[in-house]
């Protein structure tokens, strides 16, 4: 998976992109300035940068000729509130892919990021990266949440009837285990979705359950970061174990686990 690096001195506007890229299961770390994102131990190859143009020690431009410079393949985002043509060809010309203009719907940087990461061949089989010390990072402490109360959709279609051996959700190390003990290690989203998801095996989990879950307001219908998140964690359950993740798609209602699952705390 590409670790995303948010190059912003925005300390507000960069903990909220990256919480945000961190909610919807990507890898997502800050730096405040062009100083700070070299410190950075990062595997350029498998990395998106998105990148403000007013930096406290030097500009984006700079950064981004620099960068391109280190590694021909790296992704670059330039995110700016300089909406210039003259600003936009420079950015464009010192080797950014792609140039968004301040305010940008966090959807739209996601839908960029993306088609960045296929254009780039950027997957989840992507060289791994070191971690990165910790005194660079923002905090994102992940606090697992507690499972919501039930909120049934007014659609009552027939409960699933489950068969087989048991999946097991284990809460303390947010893992997944097939039946057959294949672990499945999780992100924060694909945690908090899993969650709610398994606490009603067998029945609908509405789209607005799941985004409460996420912490998202309810009813959020052009949201598709539900699917995103599932369509990973498909991908990813798949990859690891040779099986078929056990959620299926309820029409016009949302999400259903349709195997036996047992959930240990």
């Amino acid at each position: 998976m590409a670790r995303i690096v948010v190059v912003e001195d925005d300390a507000d506007l960069r903990d909220s992109v990256c919480r945000y890229l961190t909610l919807i299961g990507l890898d997502a770390c800050g730096a405040a300035s062009g100083q700070e994102l070299f410190a950075l131990q990062v595997d350029w190859t498998s990395a998106v940068v998105v990148l403000d143009v007013n930096l406290p020690d030097c500009d984006g431009f700079t950064v981004a000729r620099r960068l391109r410079s280190l590694c021909p393949t790296v992704g670059i985002i330039m995110l700016t509130a300089r909406n210039q043509v003259d600003d936009r060809v420079t950015g464009l010309t010192s080797g950014a892919d792609s140039y968004l203009v301040k305010p940008v719907q966090l959807r739209e940087l996601l839908a960029v990021i993306e088609s960045l990461s296929r254009r780039l061949n950027i997957s989840d089989a992507a060289v791994p990266v070191t971690p990165l010390p910790a005194a660079s990072l923002p905090a994102f402490a992940a606090v697992a949440p507690p499972v919501p109360s039930p909120v049934r959709s007014s659609f009552k279609p027939s409960p699933v009837t489950l068969a087989g051996s048991p999946w097991v959700f284990e809460v303390s190390s947010w893992s997944l285990f097939t039946p057959q003990g294949a672990q499945v290690s999780l992100t924060n989203a694909e945690f908090r979705v899993l969650r709610v998801l398994v606490a009603d095996a067998g029945h609908s989990v509405s789209r607005d359950q799941i985004s409460e879950a996420l912490g998202k307001a309810p009813g959020e219908q052009e949201d598709r970061s539900i699917d995103a998140i599932l369509t990973r964690l498909r991908r990813k359950v798949r990859e690891e174990t040779g099986l078929p993740l056990p959620v299926k798609a309820a029409r016009t209602v949302g999400y259903v686990f349709v195997a036996p699952v047992t959930v240990q705390e």
